[in-house]
């Protein structure tokens, strides 16, 4: 049977042995720690100038944005040209009446006017005072004068007296009416036609008559009086000749006022525009009779054979007002 022996004693060591042959290559080994940056590097040379590129392909249709909110409101546009004249068939049945429209603004104040004419040569002037004489009573007595000219032929009327009269002539305007040649101016005022009292009586006067020129222009220009008493009362009226001289592009509606105007009173007065509506007239004296001559007809009739023309108008007929009512108008 074999057995182990005991452990000899350590030998000398040897000598180097010969260089061996490559080992085989070793697996990759495990990655290293993450090393510190490097400096810049040197500026690099310019490149070369390229070629433009060519022309890419259409993109893809982009989506439908959000609808935006509604826009500022624009400025007005200018005023557009008038449109082309409508068509009205013959047979086309008539509309209907429009709105009466309401009164404008009061204009402004117009411009002055011309320069009138020169008026009639005025009256002569009352008689002066004697003047004082500082003569001896020898020296008062002058020789006779020489024969003054003859004077030029008188008028002859056919009538023992002057038909001195007197008459009342209208304007139907602002101004006040100029006597015809001729004729003296009396005076001046307002064209009255009628009033009417409360007791149901009322009175008017020709449109001659100088009691037809009032002037002072009132509401209630007359008073009712009994036996004992004298009163003004408030449901009094009277009517007065409006002016006429409405210009061409207004109507009658348009130029008269249609509210009710204040006369008199501290608060609201309006009475200066009212008279703005009622005509003047003048009142003058006449050395003839003045007759009015109608034709019945459009045509303007001639004076009679030694008359005079002092104007051409139309016809007026006044009409009474009341049963009761006294007015001489209604005869014209």
């Amino acid at each position: 049977m074999n057995t182990t022996g005991d452990v000899g004693l350590s030998g000398r060591k040897g000598y180097p042995g010969r260089l061996g042959s490559p080992g085989n290559r070793g697996s990759l080994g495990l990655a290293g720690d993450t090393g510190a940056d490097g400096s810049p590097g040197y500026g690099g040379l310019p490149g070369r100038d390229s070629s433009p590129g060519r022309k890419g392909y259409p993109g893809d249709p982009g989506l439908s944005g959000a609808d935006g909110k509604a826009g500022a409101r624009g400025a007005d546009g200018n005023k557009g040209q008038p449109g082309l004249e409508g068509f009205t068939p013959s047979n086309a049945p008539a509309g209907p009446p429009g709105f009466i429209g309401s009164r404008g603004d009061q204009g402004d104040k117009g411009k002055t006017g011309y320069t009138g004419t020169p008026g009639d040569e005025g009256k002569c002037g009352d008689s002066g005072l004697p003047g004082e004489v500082e003569s001896t009573p020898e020296q008062l007595a002058g020789e006779p004068g020489e024969a003054g000219e003859a004077g030029g032929k008188g008028s002859v009327l056919n009538t023992q007296y002057a038909q001195i009269q007197t008459y009342a002539f209208h304007s139907q305007t602002n101004s006040f009416q100029a006597c015809p040649s001729g004729m003296t101016e009396i005076m001046r005022g307002f064209s009255f036609l009628y009033f009417d009292s409360s007791s149901g009586s009322g009175h008017g006067v020709p449109l001659s008559n100088p009691g037809s020129c009032m002037a002072t222009f009132s509401i209630q220009p007359v008073m009712e009086c009994t036996t004992n008493t004298c009163e003004v009362k408030g449901d009094d009226s009277s009517l007065w000749m409006p002016v006429g001289d409405i210009p061409e592009d207004m109507s009658a509606s348009e130029y008269y006022p249609q509210e009710e105007l204040i006369f008199g009173g501290k608060e609201n007065d309006q009475s200066d525009r009212i008279k703005q509506f009622i005509s003047r007239c003048s009142v003058c004296e006449s050395p003839s009779a003045v007759m009015a001559i109608h034709s019945f007809s459009s045509s303007v009739p001639s004076c009679p054979e030694k008359w005079e023309e002092l104007w051409i108008g139309f016809s007026l007929m006044m009409i009474q007002q009341q049963e009761k009512a006294n007015n001489p108008q209604n005869k014209y």
